[in-house]
């Protein structure tokens, strides 16, 4: 996932703050491990947490928690960290193509999060990102982020319409240096904001998260956060934090 372009040549002091293009940032008071770890792998990786706590002892712990590992807790077991933060994305495989949207939709979710508690504290992460998969004779080619899906709408010389998120390339290009051939396909994919409304109130229905929960974006990128609107970003804040 593209993150948001910084210079890290000013990146120069880690002691009491941390000067990054001469902005001071406070002193790091927690880590976040990412790991969608399996009930193969769980031994492994919760020892190793264990042994980071031990040498981060004046820093929490948290990891990402994916939705397979919430509803499935029996199997994917509870990791030994003070917090979780729920990935309210990834419901899918990109690579497969008879599917309308790897990214995430309302519908994959619901099922996940329904009827479910965790006996860790919970934060929560949106999925406010959109990108685009490419497809030639039905094959997974990869996956172009900076794809203006207007664009892709209204450029009838370039792109035909398949159905409602799929469409044909009619000529070569050259997107982000891939080359594309006449016939290949995309899929613009995004999360609706029909589904983070009901998202939303589905999150605040199973009380999974409370008044100390964090509520992120990801990921926080400018052009992301003007597709969804300022506004929008402002209510989904509001409307799940606690008080």
């Amino acid at each position: 996932m593209k993150k948001s372009r910084r210079n890290f040549s000013s990146f120069y002091s880690y002691s009491q703050t941390t000067e990054y293009d001469s902005i001071a940032l406070p002193p790091i008071q927690e880590i976040q491990i990412d790991c969608d770890w399996t009930p193969k792998s769980k031994e492994n990786y919760f020892y190793f947490l264990n042994e980071l706590k031990t040498i981060n002892q004046e820093k929490e712990i948290s990891v990402t928690l994916r939705l397979w590992q919430l509803k499935y807790q029996d199997k994917a077991g509870i990791p030994p960290v003070e917090k979780v933060m729920l990935m309210c994305y990834s419901t899918g495989n990109p690579q497969e193509y008879n599917i309308d949207n790897s990214l995430a939709s309302f519908e994959a979710i619901k099922p996940y999060v329904e009827n479910q508690s965790y006996d860790l504290h919970v934060d929560i992460a949106l999925p406010v990102y959109s990108w685009s998969v490419l497809f030639r004779n039905k094959k997974f080619k990869g996956i172009i982020r900076d794809l203006d899906p207007e664009i892709v709408k209204q450029d009838t010389f370039l792109f035909q319409r398949l159905k409602e998120n799929l469409y044909l390339f009619k000529t070569d290009t050259v997107i982000e240096n891939t080359y594309i051939r006449y016939g290949d396909e995309i899929r613009l994919e995004s999360f609706s904001q029909t589904d983070m409304d009901k998202l939303i109130k589905l999150l605040k229905k199973e009380k999974l998260h409370n008044s100390g929960s964090t509520i992120s974006l990801f990921s926080w990128d400018t052009t992301y956060i003007k597709n969804y609107g300022y506004e929008n970003i402002e209510s989904y804040y509001n409307n799940l934090i606690i008080r």
